[in-house]
Protein backbone atom coordinates (compact mmCIF):
# COMPACT_ATOMS: atom_id res chain seq x y z
CA UNK A 1 0.00 0.00 0.00
CA UNK A 2 1.34 3.34 -1.14
CA UNK A 3 1.98 6.28 1.23
CA UNK A 4 -0.66 8.44 -0.82
CA UNK A 5 -3.17 4.97 0.03
CA UNK A 6 -2.54 4.76 3.49
CA UNK A 7 -3.32 8.26 4.59
CA UNK A 8 -6.34 8.14 2.94
CA UNK A 9 -7.36 5.26 4.48
CA UNK A 10 -6.09 6.57 7.93
CA UNK A 11 -8.45 10.01 6.95
CA UNK A 12 -11.24 7.86 6.11
CA UNK A 13 -11.13 6.01 9.55
CA UNK A 14 -11.11 9.33 11.53
CA UNK A 15 -14.08 10.42 9.53
CA UNK A 16 -16.25 7.02 10.56
CA UNK A 17 -15.11 7.22 13.99
CA UNK A 18 -16.23 10.47 14.23
CA UNK A 19 -19.70 9.69 13.10
CA UNK A 20 -19.86 6.42 14.82
CA UNK A 21 -18.94 8.50 18.33
CA UNK A 22 -21.03 11.38 17.57
CA UNK A 23 -24.22 9.69 17.22
CA UNK A 24 -27.30 9.77 19.88
CA UNK A 25 -26.34 5.79 20.72
CA UNK A 26 -22.99 5.94 20.33
CA UNK A 27 -22.68 8.98 23.49
CA UNK A 28 -24.33 7.62 25.82
CA UNK A 29 -26.23 4.83 27.20
CA UNK A 30 -29.70 4.27 29.05
CA UNK A 31 -29.04 1.16 31.72
CA UNK A 32 -32.74 -0.03 32.84
CA UNK A 33 -32.13 -1.07 36.67
CA UNK A 34 -35.20 -3.44 37.30
CA UNK A 35 -35.80 -3.10 41.39
CA UNK A 36 -37.94 -5.41 43.65
CA UNK A 37 -39.02 -4.65 46.63
CA UNK A 38 -39.28 -8.75 47.94
CA UNK A 39 -42.76 -9.85 50.11
CA UNK A 40 -42.94 -8.77 54.06
CA UNK A 41 -40.39 -5.86 53.04
CA UNK A 42 -40.78 -1.79 52.58
CA UNK A 43 -37.01 -1.52 50.54
CA UNK A 44 -35.59 -3.09 47.86
CA UNK A 45 -32.12 -3.19 49.59
CA UNK A 46 -30.95 -2.75 53.30
CA UNK A 47 -29.44 0.60 53.29
CA UNK A 48 -32.08 2.99 51.76
CA UNK A 49 -29.68 5.78 50.48
CA UNK A 50 -29.68 6.42 46.33
CA UNK A 51 -27.28 9.02 46.50
CA UNK A 52 -27.16 13.03 46.55
CA UNK A 53 -29.14 15.52 44.13
CA UNK A 54 -26.84 18.56 43.51
CA UNK A 55 -29.24 20.16 40.84
CA UNK A 56 -32.49 22.22 40.47
CA UNK A 57 -34.42 19.18 37.97
CA UNK A 58 -34.53 15.83 38.00
CA UNK A 59 -36.01 13.09 36.51
CA UNK A 60 -36.46 9.73 35.69
CA UNK A 61 -38.34 7.18 32.62
CA UNK A 62 -40.14 4.51 34.77
CA UNK A 63 -41.90 1.23 34.03
CA UNK A 64 -44.42 -0.25 37.03
CA UNK A 65 -45.01 -3.56 36.31
CA UNK A 66 -48.42 -5.31 36.57
CA UNK A 67 -47.98 -6.24 40.07
CA UNK A 68 -48.02 -2.69 40.88
CA UNK A 69 -51.41 -2.70 40.05
CA UNK A 70 -52.46 -6.12 41.51
CA UNK A 71 -51.38 -6.80 44.50
CA UNK A 72 -53.67 -7.85 47.54
CA UNK A 73 -53.33 -7.66 50.71
CA UNK A 74 -54.26 -11.25 52.79
CA UNK A 75 -57.63 -11.61 53.93
CA UNK A 76 -56.90 -11.89 57.59
CA UNK A 77 -55.28 -8.51 57.80
CA UNK A 78 -57.17 -6.43 59.85
CA UNK A 79 -55.55 -3.55 58.18
CA UNK A 80 -55.56 -4.44 54.59
CA UNK A 81 -58.01 -1.71 53.02
CA UNK A 82 -56.15 1.08 55.10
CA UNK A 83 -53.01 -0.27 53.68
CA UNK A 84 -54.26 -0.43 49.94
CA UNK A 85 -55.49 3.11 50.49
CA UNK A 86 -51.85 4.10 51.79
CA UNK A 87 -49.37 5.86 49.28
CA UNK A 88 -46.01 3.71 47.55
CA UNK A 89 -43.12 5.59 47.22
CA UNK A 90 -41.59 5.76 43.29
CA UNK A 91 -39.09 8.36 43.08
CA UNK A 92 -37.77 12.05 44.16
CA UNK A 93 -35.72 13.76 47.07
CA UNK A 94 -35.18 15.60 49.58
CA UNK A 95 -35.08 19.66 49.13
CA UNK A 96 -33.34 21.36 51.77
CA UNK A 97 -30.03 20.44 52.19
CA UNK A 98 -27.68 17.31 52.17
CA UNK A 99 -28.36 16.54 55.69
CA UNK A 100 -32.55 17.09 55.35
CA UNK A 101 -34.52 14.37 55.89
CA UNK A 102 -37.14 13.06 54.18
CA UNK A 103 -39.65 13.29 57.06
CA UNK A 104 -38.86 17.01 57.23
CA UNK A 105 -38.64 18.46 53.74
CA UNK A 106 -39.04 16.55 50.38
CA UNK A 107 -41.07 15.62 47.23
CA UNK A 108 -41.55 12.56 45.63
CA UNK A 109 -44.53 11.15 43.02
CA UNK A 110 -46.16 8.47 45.13
CA UNK A 111 -48.42 5.66 43.87
CA UNK A 112 -50.98 3.35 44.75
CA UNK A 113 -53.48 0.77 42.92
CA UNK A 114 -57.44 1.67 43.03
CA UNK A 115 -59.22 0.70 45.89
CA UNK A 116 -62.29 0.61 43.60
CA UNK A 117 -60.89 -2.69 42.18
CA UNK A 118 -60.72 -4.64 45.32
CA UNK A 119 -63.37 -6.12 46.97
CA UNK A 120 -63.58 -5.37 50.87
CA UNK A 121 -65.88 -5.81 53.56
CA UNK A 122 -66.93 -3.67 56.51
CA UNK A 123 -64.50 -4.74 58.52
CA UNK A 124 -61.39 -3.35 56.34
CA UNK A 125 -60.57 -6.67 54.88
CA UNK A 126 -59.22 -7.52 51.35
CA UNK A 127 -61.27 -10.30 50.06
CA UNK A 128 -59.95 -9.92 45.84
CA UNK A 129 -60.01 -8.94 42.95
CA UNK A 130 -63.42 -6.93 41.37
CA UNK A 131 -63.73 -8.57 38.12
CA UNK A 132 -63.97 -6.63 34.93
CA UNK A 133 -62.96 -3.54 37.26
CA UNK A 134 -62.43 -0.25 34.20
CA UNK A 135 -59.21 0.94 36.25
CA UNK A 136 -57.29 -2.70 36.49
CA UNK A 137 -53.82 -2.34 35.55
CA UNK A 138 -53.88 1.04 36.36
CA UNK A 139 -52.07 2.66 38.78
CA UNK A 140 -52.60 6.13 40.69
CA UNK A 141 -50.05 8.28 41.24
CA UNK A 142 -49.91 11.68 43.04
CA UNK A 143 -47.67 14.48 44.28
CA UNK A 144 -46.45 14.21 47.91
CA UNK A 145 -44.18 16.34 50.27
CA UNK A 146 -43.03 17.01 53.52
CA UNK A 147 -42.89 20.76 53.94
CA UNK A 148 -40.91 21.39 57.59
CA UNK A 149 -42.35 18.42 59.32
CA UNK A 150 -45.95 18.31 58.03
CA UNK A 151 -47.28 15.72 56.58
CA UNK A 152 -48.71 15.06 53.76
CA UNK A 153 -51.41 12.63 54.55
CA UNK A 154 -52.74 15.26 56.67
CA UNK A 155 -52.72 18.04 54.27
CA UNK A 156 -54.81 16.38 51.04
CA UNK A 157 -54.91 19.21 48.34
CA UNK A 158 -51.97 20.87 49.45
CA UNK A 159 -49.15 18.60 50.55
CA UNK A 160 -50.61 15.66 48.97
CA UNK A 161 -52.15 16.21 45.36
CA UNK A 162 -53.56 13.36 43.30
CA UNK A 163 -53.20 13.23 39.65
CA UNK A 164 -56.25 12.20 37.11
CA UNK A 165 -53.96 10.51 34.61
CA UNK A 166 -54.08 6.78 35.62
CA UNK A 167 -50.43 5.15 34.87
CA UNK A 168 -50.45 1.86 32.16
CA UNK A 169 -48.37 -0.88 33.92
CA UNK A 170 -45.87 -2.23 31.32
CA UNK A 171 -45.47 1.29 29.64
CA UNK A 172 -42.54 4.18 30.03
CA UNK A 173 -44.12 7.15 31.20
CA UNK A 174 -41.17 10.19 32.49
CA UNK A 175 -41.48 11.92 36.23
CA UNK A 176 -39.93 15.36 36.73
CA UNK A 177 -39.61 17.33 39.85
CA UNK A 178 -38.60 20.75 39.48
CA UNK A 179 -37.39 22.30 42.58
CA UNK A 180 -37.50 26.04 43.90
CA UNK A 181 -37.44 27.93 46.73
CA UNK A 182 -40.89 28.16 47.80
CA UNK A 183 -42.51 25.31 45.41
CA UNK A 184 -41.62 22.18 43.19
CA UNK A 185 -43.37 21.14 40.59
CA UNK A 186 -44.35 17.92 39.76
CA UNK A 187 -44.59 16.68 35.56
CA UNK A 188 -45.92 13.47 34.03
CA UNK A 189 -45.07 12.87 30.70
CA UNK A 190 -45.66 10.22 28.01
CA UNK A 191 -42.82 8.84 25.93
CA UNK A 192 -41.81 7.78 22.55
CA UNK A 193 -40.04 4.42 22.84
CA UNK A 194 -37.68 3.18 19.68
CA UNK A 195 -35.06 0.29 19.77
CA UNK A 196 -32.39 1.12 17.67
CA UNK A 197 -30.16 -1.43 19.22
CA UNK A 198 -32.38 -4.58 18.77
CA UNK A 199 -35.41 -5.92 18.03
CA UNK A 200 -38.81 -4.22 20.12
CA UNK A 201 -39.59 -7.81 20.93
CA UNK A 202 -36.35 -8.60 22.52
CA UNK A 203 -37.06 -6.25 24.73
CA UNK A 204 -39.86 -6.47 25.71
CA UNK A 205 -39.18 -10.64 26.76
CA UNK A 206 -36.17 -8.56 28.84
CA UNK A 207 -38.20 -6.31 31.09
CA UNK A 208 -40.90 -8.98 30.98
CA UNK A 209 -38.64 -11.98 32.33
CA UNK A 210 -35.92 -9.47 34.32
CA UNK A 211 -33.90 -10.70 37.56
CA UNK A 212 -32.75 -8.31 39.70
CA UNK A 213 -30.20 -6.37 37.75
CA UNK A 214 -29.42 -4.31 35.02
CA UNK A 215 -29.47 -4.10 31.45
CA UNK A 216 -28.18 -1.24 28.51
CA UNK A 217 -29.85 0.10 25.71
CA UNK A 218 -29.64 2.74 23.22
CA UNK A 219 -29.79 6.44 24.38
CA UNK A 220 -32.72 6.82 21.64
CA UNK A 221 -34.80 4.05 23.35
CA UNK A 222 -36.81 5.94 25.66
CA UNK A 223 -37.46 10.07 25.20
CA UNK A 224 -39.76 12.48 26.36
CA UNK A 225 -42.89 12.96 24.59
CA UNK A 226 -46.28 14.99 25.62
CA UNK A 227 -46.69 16.62 28.78
CA UNK A 228 -49.83 14.45 30.57
CA UNK A 229 -50.53 16.33 33.62
CA UNK A 230 -48.66 18.82 36.18
CA UNK A 231 -49.10 19.34 39.45
CA UNK A 232 -47.34 21.79 42.03
CA UNK A 233 -47.25 21.79 45.60
CA UNK A 234 -46.25 25.34 47.77
CA UNK A 235 -43.56 25.13 50.27
CA UNK A 236 -43.84 27.49 53.44
CA UNK A 237 -40.55 26.29 54.40
CA UNK A 238 -38.44 28.39 52.30
CA UNK A 239 -35.06 27.25 51.60
CA UNK A 240 -31.99 28.39 49.68
CA UNK A 241 -30.53 25.29 49.41
CA UNK A 242 -33.51 23.80 47.75
CA UNK A 243 -30.95 22.35 44.73
CA UNK A 244 -29.32 20.15 47.48
CA UNK A 245 -30.81 17.13 49.10
CA UNK A 246 -30.85 13.23 48.73
CA UNK A 247 -32.31 11.04 46.14
CA UNK A 248 -35.37 8.26 47.51
CA UNK A 249 -36.73 5.60 45.07
CA UNK A 250 -38.47 2.48 45.68
CA UNK A 251 -40.46 1.95 48.81
CA UNK A 252 -43.10 0.54 49.71
CA UNK A 253 -46.11 1.55 52.72
CA UNK A 254 -46.53 3.39 54.92
CA UNK A 255 -47.19 0.90 57.71
CA UNK A 256 -47.57 -1.87 55.66
CA UNK A 257 -44.85 -4.13 53.97
CA UNK A 258 -45.71 -5.24 50.64
CA UNK A 259 -48.12 -8.42 50.22
CA UNK A 260 -45.77 -9.53 47.45
CA UNK A 261 -42.87 -9.04 45.63
CA UNK A 262 -42.89 -5.98 43.87
CA UNK A 263 -41.44 -5.16 40.68
CA UNK A 264 -40.38 -1.49 38.72
CA UNK A 265 -37.79 -0.67 36.09
CA UNK A 266 -36.04 2.49 36.04
CA UNK A 267 -33.96 4.66 33.90
CA UNK A 268 -32.31 7.86 35.64
CA UNK A 269 -31.43 10.68 33.74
Amino acid sequence: MSVKTAGLACVLCVVVALLLFSSPSALALQTIQCKTVKKDNFYQNGIPFYGFKSKQTISAFIMMKPIMANYLFAPDNSQGVYCTQSWNKLYGATRCGYLDTVHEDSDRFVWRRPITCVKTDAQGHVLGNVDHCPLANKVQVAAYAYDNGQEPFQHQGTLLKEFTTLVDTDVWYEYELIFEQDKTTYNLYSTNVSNSSGSSSKLKKLLNSFKRGKASVSASNVTRGQLLESKQIIHGKQCSNYTKGMYLDLYFGGRCPAPADIHCCYIYN
